[in-house]
C-alpha cells in the first residue's frame, strides 16, 4: 500500500496527509519578491524558494500557468522552504506586478548585465 501511494520509486518510509497552506493574496509595497512567469519545472521552483528564503525574500509571485507549489516535486526540491515562505499566484502576472507599486527588476544573462551583487534593494 505505501509504494502505492508514494510518489517516487524509493520512498523514504514516511507519508503524511496535510492540508496545504492558503495562498498569499497581498503584495505588500514593502517586501521583497521573486516573480516567476510561466515556470514549468518544479525542481526549479525549489531550487529559486530556497535561495529565496536564504536572501530574505517576502514571498514567491508566480502566474497562473506555473507548476504547481505544493506538488511533491516542487515541496521535495524547496526543503520545505514553500511551506514557510507566502506564495501568491496572479491571473494577471504582468498588469498586476506592473501595478503593484515596487520596484522591478528583470534578471537576464548577459556580459553588460548589473552584477545583482550591485544592486541595492532596500525598499520594496
Amino acid at each position: 500500500m505505501f509504494q502505492k501511494v508514494s510518489d517516487t520509486s524509493s520512498p523514504q518510509g514516511v507519508i503524511a496527509v496535510v492540508k496545504t497552506p492558503e495562498l498569499s493574496p497581498e503584495i505588500l509595497k514593502s517586501g521583497k519578491y521573486i516573480a516567476l512567469e510561466n515556470l514549468n519545472d518544479p525542481s526549479n521552483l525549489g531550487a529559486i524558494s530556497r535561495t529565496a528564503e536564504a536572501l530574505g525574500v517576502s514571498g514567491i509571485i508566480l502566474s497562473k500557468d506555473s507548476v504547481d507549489p505544493y506538488s511533491p516535486k516542487s515541496l521535495r526540491a524547496s526543503m520545505g522552504t514553500l511551506l514557510r515562505m507566502p506564495i501568491i499566484v496572479l491571473d494577471d502576472f504582468v498588469n498586476t506586478i506592473k501595478n503593484s507599486g515596487l520596484a522591478v527588476y528583470a534578471c537576464v544573462v548577459d556580459s553588460d548585465a548589473t552584477p545583482i551583487t550591485n544592486v541595492s534593494f532596500d525598499k520594496g
